[in-house]
């Protein structure tokens, strides 16, 4: 198993659909990820998404502009994983059933690290 971490921004005007059919994307997977999404009010992200596999954890740390420090989600992230492989996944990204292929070869390698690009 793996989990896809993200911070998405509010789910208004077209970026909320876009997000919603990313992270809905996400969820149609096969095998279905563990998800955490990360929000400053998670509480309206909770509203968007009914479902087990989506964990949500409130942003304690970020700067004078809302800004999250990343690090910080990425420490949270691994305390709060239930698996040890992590991707993160900018939060209007449609994945599609061929990126748990690539999970499973990169957990082939000892120590890996990917990065994938649009």
């Amino acid at each position: 198993m793996y989990t896809i971490f993200s911070c998405p921004k509010e789910f208004t005007s077209l970026f909320g659909i876009i997000q919603r059919n990313a992270i809905n994307s996400w969820l149609n997977l096969n095998p279905t990820p563990n998800i955490i999404l990360f929000g400053i009010e998670d509480d309206k992200i909770k509203k968007e998404f009914d479902n087990p596999k989506i964990t949500f954890l409130p942003i304690k740390d970020f700067n004078e502009y809302k800004t999250p420090y990343i690090n910080k989600i990425f420490e949270a992230a691994m305390l709060y994983s239930p698996t040890d492989t992590l991707c993160y996944v900018n939060s209007d990204i449609i994945l599609f059933d061929d990126f748990f292929s690539t999970i499973k070869n990169l957990q082939k390698k000892k120590n890996y690290f990917g990065v994938g690009g649009r």
